[in-house]
């Protein structure tokens, strides 16, 4: 309600600066034609990016997932990686790294490498030498319970999310699936009493 009493302006700022995940969730709260005048005043970038998450049922993958994540290509070296961390130290600085996610020419996820894997091999290193090839990942359509279940069965930090052709589209972390689901028994708990 706050965000829809504001300006589009003031709201396509503010919005602007949440991580896409919180972004996601202010917008399903709002009437869609709010949703769609802020949407037009935000960052084309970041505005595209609501509108594929928005694409999504809110209890999926691709509705939990997070849009700001670390991707490299296969033949990328360590330098690349390291340069390109140090150029956009600013904007990183808030993404929630554990893993760095590396793609191929089609943008297929072919590996993932946690980031102390970048700190003792030669600086020359291809990603594609040093990478955990076919890491475990999550269709897009992957629904509440069933990630649930993968995160009580793997302990990661976060998951890839890949769509049905293994493109690269996200990251879902465990904390965002627990709070989807207390909010949900929440909600249910609500409608009970």
């Amino acid at each position: 309600d706050m965000v829809e009493s504001i300006s589009t302006d003031q709201a396509a700022a503010i919005l602007d600066e949440l991580p896409s995940d919180q972004l996601v969730d202010v917008f399903n709260e709002m009437e869609e034609e709010a949703t769609e005048s802020i949407l037009t005043k935000m960052d084309v970038e970041g505005a595209e990016e609501a509108r594929v998450l928005l694409s999504y049922p809110p209890d999926c993958a691709g509705g939990l997932m997070i849009a700001e994540y670390l991707v490299f290509k296969t033949d990328n070296s360590i330098q690349d990686v390291l340069d390109n961390l140090q150029v956009n130290r600013d904007k990183y600085h808030e993404y929630n790294v554990q893993y760095l996610y590396v793609v191929d020419e089609d943008n297929l996820l072919s590996g993932v490498l946690r980031m102390h894997d970048l700190l003792f091999p030669p600086k020359s290193t291809l990603l594609s030498e040093i990478m955990i090839k076919n890491p475990l990942s999550i269709v897009d359509t992957t629904k509440l319970n069933e990630l649930k279940n993968f995160f009580d069965e793997h302990n990661l930090f976060g998951a890839p999310v890949v769509n049905d052709t293994r493109k690269l589209v996200g990251v879902v972390l465990p904390k965002t699936v627990n709070d989807e689901i207390s909010k949900q028994k929440t909600k249910a708990y609500l409608r009970l009493s």
